[in-house]
Formats: C-alpha cells, sequence, structure tokens
C-alpha cells in the first residue's frame, strides 16, 4: 500500500492535468474553502470577493488581503 505522500502527490498531478475551467465572476461574493494550500489556512470558511477571473483561477480580496486560488 503507497504512502500518503505518494498518493497526494499523484492526485495533485491527475488534477494539475485535468483543471476546469473557473466558473466566478468578478466581484461574486465566496466563501473560501482552504483544502490544500498553505496560503489559505485558518481562512476556511471566511468570505471573499472576486477580484480577478482567469481561465483556471481567480484572485480574490478578503479582509484586507489579496489571495490567488487556484
Amino acid at each position: 500500500m503507497p504512502t500518503g505522500r505518494i498518493v497526494k502527490d499523484v492526485v495533485q498531478r491527475i488534477m494539475e492535468r485535468t483543471q476546469v475551467p473557473n466558473t466566478y465572476q468578478l466581484g461574486e461574493v465566496c466563501q473560501i474553502l482552504a483544502k490544500d494550500n498553505p496560503e489559505l489556512r485558518g481562512k476556511g470558511g471566511c468570505w471573499a470577493i472576486v477580484s480577478a477571473v482567469n481561465e483556471f483561477s481567480c484572485t480574490v480580496r478578503m479582509s484586507g488581503q489579496t489571495h490567488l486560488i487556484y
């Protein structure tokens, strides 16, 4: 049985190959789900406003901070 680290690495590679187009719109209010993004640790459940939309990511503003979300 592979270790958790190996599984996580394989899943990450698959996710990078199968990115889903971004459905958010500029100015939209959303709630943060931190998942495996260390930059968002401790911010799960916080509300944010989409300030820029890219093909597979977006930038959000919350509490005076700006974060790029993939």
